[in-house]
């Protein structure tokens, strides 16, 4: 699959693994803070990973205090207000690795699905009666109705939704463990992004035609607001000067109140707690641990194969042939993570190889565990990724060029040349999972209900058969 400058190309993938495996410190919660307090300064000239503090002589005691007791006005075409709790609304959590939101749904609301790629979510409903969704790596669909003082777990970067499922309108409060979780909105990130992401892309990944693509990008443009621009427009419920602490949150709660605030602030200690925790795999404890795929038992990772049984094979695998079968999408992987590259179990590293035949796509996706860095190797590929304020990136790359994809950010690679494709992407976890955007709406188990679907892409129960009917075939 190399041509002549197969050397540099290899010097280049080696270069990305050394990368990627470097022991450097990372964690998966924010950065401990280094002083008290650092009241971000949102309008500082300086740009730096979160935000630089406020002078610490214009700070305040107001700056500690945010008002999440008041029901909102007004309502995005969704039926959903946002009161921010996160650095941009709430200042003081910077540095502190912890945001809270409000979230209210009116009748027959929703908060669409959607991931956060920068932070584990936990939530209380406070209000009415709420289907809290869920879909894992391995398109299972996990789903409860909670009322008030009922908890749920949403694990990083996982696709999940909230719907309002009562007669009267809903009160949820979403914590997390960092200053600024993000959220992609599955949907946004495929059909309002700047610019648009190419209808081509679009029609091979739903596998539909153009027609059913217009129709659902219409649908989504007619009075559609986005998550920022809404909470900006709408949720304005005074400024802090006119907080009084003692009606903190009193309003939105029932008479159980006392037992519900205990629960609130359980949940934000269990988040902020500083326990030990990597974004990379954790370092391994000995040389090698092959992974035992066959091994009883369930844990984080895979047990070790007894090193009586480990042989030089194990170091090795093939990635010199081209995939020996194509999906629908035209597409084959060789998987060269812990399932199929077992010796990479604990070492912190995955590689793949991926084929793309003639207008073969590797459709819309995130890696929930893991940060990608890949090269072409072959061919000619539209590499394009989407960030949490719906901005479009993408570029045409050739044989040694590489890319890097931020961790949980949706992206896909189309094949544009007019031959077969390859590409390696590398990750810095031995099991970095995939989930797929339209397949985690789409093919889950059980399905999503149709009112979820209908009701986020805004279109008609007959569209949403229609791809459903797409996806299904083969």
């Amino acid at each position: 699959m190399y041509s002549s400058s197969s050397v540099s190309l290899f010097g280049l993938l080696c270069g990305l693994v050394v990368l990627l495996i470097l022991p450097f410190p990372s964690r998966a919660s924010d950065p401990d803070p280094l002083q008290d307090v650092c009241i971000a300064d949102l309008n500082a000239p300086i740009s730096i990973n979160g935000f630089p503090c406020k002078p610490d002589s214009e700070v305040t005691s107001d700056d500690f205090f945010t008002d999440f007791s008041k029901n909102p006005t007004t309502f995005d075409v969704f039926k959903r207000a946002v009161t921010l709790g996160d650095v941009s609304g709430f200042p003081a959590v910077n540095t502190q690795g912890v945001s809270l939101f409000r979230i209210d749904l009116d009748v027959g609301g929703i908060n669409p699905p959607h991931t956060h790629p920068r932070g584990t979510e936990a939530g209380i409903v406070t209000r009415g009666k709420v289907l809290v969704g869920l879909v894992t790596t391995n398109n299972t669909f996990f789903s409860k109705v909670l009322t008030p003082g009922m908890v749920f777990l949403i694990p990083r970067a996982l696709i999940h939704f909230q719907l309002n499922v009562g007669k009267g309108p809903a009160t949820f409060i979403p914590i997390f463990n960092t200053q600024n979780p993000g959220v992609s909105d599955s949907l946004t990130t495929l059909f309002d992004t700047t610019p648009p992401i190419p209808n081509k892309v679009l029609t091979k990944s739903f596998r539909v035609s153009n027609d059913v693509i217009n129709t659902i990008r219409a649908a989504r443009a007619s009075n559609y607001f986005q998550l920022s621009e809404m909470a900006s427009r709408t949720i304005t419920f005074g400024s802090r000067n006119e907080l009084e602490p003692s009606i903190l949150i009193t309003t939105m709660i029932s008479s159980s109140s006392t037992s519900l605030i205990g629960l609130l602030c359980c949940l934000i200690v269990l988040l902020i707690l500083p326990f030990p925790s990597h974004a990379s795999d954790p370092d391994p404890l000995q040389d090698i641990c092959v992974a035992d795929l066959n091994a009883s038992g369930s844990i984080n990772g895979f047990p070790c194969k007894p090193e009586s049984e480990v042989t030089s094979d194990d170091f090795f695998t093939d990635f010199s042939k081209e995939a020996a079968t194509f999906d629908v999408f035209k597409r084959g992987a060789t998987l060269g993570d812990v399932f199929g590259f077992p010796v990479v179990n604990t070492q912190g590293v995955s590689l793949f190889r991926i084929d793309l035949g003639v207008g073969g796509i590797n459709p819309p996706h995130t890696h929930p565990r893991g940060t990608e860095a890949g090269i072409v190797t072959r061919g000619k590929v539209l590499v394009g990724l989407v960030t949490t304020n719906n901005t479009f990136f993408s570029k045409v790359l050739t044989p040694g060029m590489v890319f890097l994809i931020p961790r949980a950010m949706i992206h896909f690679q189309l094949n544009v040349g007019k031959g077969p494709a390859t590409f390696i992407p590398i990750f810095n976890t031995q099991n970095p999972g995939v989930s797929d955007s339209l397949t985690t709406l789409f093919d889950t188990t059980p399905p999503i209900p149709n009112k979820v679907l209908t009701k986020s892409f805004r279109v008609s129960n007959d569209v949403i058969n229609v791809i459903r009917a797409a996806r299904a075939s083969n």
